[in-house]
This record gives C-alpha cells, structure tokens and sequence, in this order.
C-alpha cells in the first residue's frame, strides 16, 4: 500500500508541474484550486505515513525491542513518504503565496479574464510612419481646438489608399467630437462624388456647434448623414454589411468598445476595415484598470472575431481587413 502510495504521488506530481506551467499562461483561476489540492495531498500522505508505521509498530510482540531489518525499513520508508509529502505542502504552499502576492499587487479591480492566449493575439505588425503631428492638411480652414489625429494621417495614407476615389464607398465614425479625422476622409478618401458618410457622436456642449460649422464649411452635407446618439443603441439601427470602413473612436471603456466591435462587425463589408483609435491609450488617472481601456476590448474582440480578420496595422490605433 504504501509503494503504491508513492507511485501514485509521484505521478501526481508531474501532472501537476505540467498543469502549473500550462496554468499559468492561460488561467491563473487554476493557481489556487491545484494549490490547495497538492496541500490536501500532502496531509493525506503524510496521515497515511503515521498510520502504516503505528500498525507496523503494533504487529510486533515486543514494540520495543525490533529487529535492526524491520527498524530499518520502516525508517526509509518513512522518511520516503514523509519527504513526498513535503514536497506536495510545499509546492502548495509556494503556488497559493504567488497567488496572493499576485493578487494584492495588481489590487482587487483586476481582471484575469481580460488575458489572452498568445495564438489568439494580435500579430506583431506596424505600418511605418512619423507620429508627429501635420500642419496644412485640409483645404478649408476648419475650426479644432484639439489634434487628437493627424499623428496617425501616415498610417491611414498607407492603409486606406487603395480605397482613394472608390465609387460608392461608405465611411462610418464613431466619436466624431469636432470632425478632424472625418473631414479628412472626405478631403482624401471620400473624393468620388458618390461616395458617402455617416457621422455618430452624442454631440452635446460646444464642439456640436463646432461639428456643424465645419461641416457646412466642407461643402459636404449632402453626402453626410449625422446620427445623435449613444453607438450601442444607433448601431443597430444601420443595414448590415453596408460601410467599407468605420473607424471606432467613441466610448473608452472596455465594455463599451467591446459592444461597439461586435456591432460592427455586422455592418462592416467583406474587405473594409475596421480601425480602433488609442490601443495604447494612458489618458485617464485610472486608465490601469481593464475596464477604462479600450485595449482589452481590442484584444477580446480579436481572439474571438480575428480569423475573419486580415491585420493591416497594430500600433497605437489597430487597423483590421475583413476577409
């Protein structure tokens, strides 16, 4: 019984130092259960252990008198099963303190569900360009009072050129705020006159007003249509696989953004792209925290949706081709 025991251990053992390293890639939800199992193991042995050598002790006439053979044996045998099961306390002990000091070292707000399997990320890929901020990109004096997109004009020349002066082609923003990055799709994308664009913002305060002006001023209202109101309700209101690209850029919550893609997806042509604004994003005090960031979003949507996806740029925006 008790080689047997041991045999068992052992093997247990090995499962469980595969099961750690796979574990802890992919779930860490795993640390703690197989923590405690191995601690549980281990105490069990370890009663086994006493059990056997106090029914050895009892067997003999004179319990205290034994044979230099059997004394021998059972110490061997005894420190062999209690050494195991050590072994089995310890490495249990070791996995639920990593856990802990994981645990209270990214704070109680984390999330372990927002990792992903590395098959399932985002490939390595960026486009060249000079994140530095251009001057003298449009042809009518807009009003801005931020530039939260001309660093990444390089990256969009590259990616959405061959779409330059398609007939028909429709553009979708989410989070158009004062139209700088929607006024240029319609300056240098939307060139052909029968091309089209959808607006979608909540539109409130002073940058409305802004939003109009420069609107009326691009000359453009006719191939614009401008929708108030929140994305995860308007989005559904749109006809399935109707716009070439559309270009993510409202809400930063990890929710919010999720919902965003999903809905999408569903409007979104074979071979137009996806963008998703500030993937590398550390603008909020708790940007941190999962779900303040639009890059777990991101990252989620990709290990479920990816395969339908080509990846043309993955920077601090994520451009991606559907197949």
């Amino acid at each position: 019984m008790l080689y047997f025991t041991l045999f068992l251990g052992i093997f247990i053992t090995i499962w469980a130092v595969l099961t750690i390293s796979s574990a802890w890639t992919q779930a860490n939800v795993w640390i703690v259960p197989l923590g405690v199992v191995c601690v549980a193991i281990g105490a069990l042995m370890e009663a086994l252990r006493h059990d056997h050598a106090k029914r050895v002790i009892q067997n003999q006439k004179r319990p205290l008198v034994l044979p230099a053979g059997d004394r021998a044996r059972i110490v061997q045998e005894g420190f062999l099963s209690m050494l195991l099961a050590a072994c089995f306390i310890v490495l249990g002990l070791i996995l639920l303190t990593l856990q802990g000091m994981a645990f209270f070292s990214n704070g109680l707000d984390q999330n372990p569900f927002v990792q992903v399997r590395p098959d399932h990320a985002l490939p390595k890929l960026e486009l060249s360009g000079s994140r530095a901020p251009s001057t003298h990109v449009y042809s009518k004096e807009f009003s801005f009072t931020e530039d939260w997109f001309t660093y990444n004009i390089p990256i969009w020349e590259q990616a959405l050129m061959p779409y330059k002066g398609k007939p028909r082609l429709r553009y979708l923003e989410i989070g158009v705020f004062e139209g700088r990055s929607f006024f240029w799709m319609l300056e240098n994308i939307l060139t052909d006159p029968t091309s089209s664009a959808v607006a979608m913002d909540i539109f409130t305060g002073e940058f409305r007003n802004r939003y109009y002006a420069n609107l009326k001023l691009s000359g453009c209202e006719h191939r614009v249509t401008t929708i108030t109101g929140y994305s995860q309700t308007e989005l559904r209101n749109q006809q399935l696989e109707s716009f070439d690209i559309i270009y993510v850029d409202g809400s930063h919550k990890a929710g919010n953004v999720l919902e965003d893609a999903v809905l999408c997806l569903r409007l979104l042509k074979h071979g137009g792209v996806l963008i998703f604004d500030d993937a590398k994003w550390t603008g909020w005090k708790k940007v941190e925290s999962p779900e303040n960031n639009p890059r777990p979003a991101i990252d989620i949507f990709y290990a479920f949706y990816g395969k339908q996806f080509e990846t043309i740029h993955n920077g601090y925006q994520v451009m991606l081709r559907k197949k």
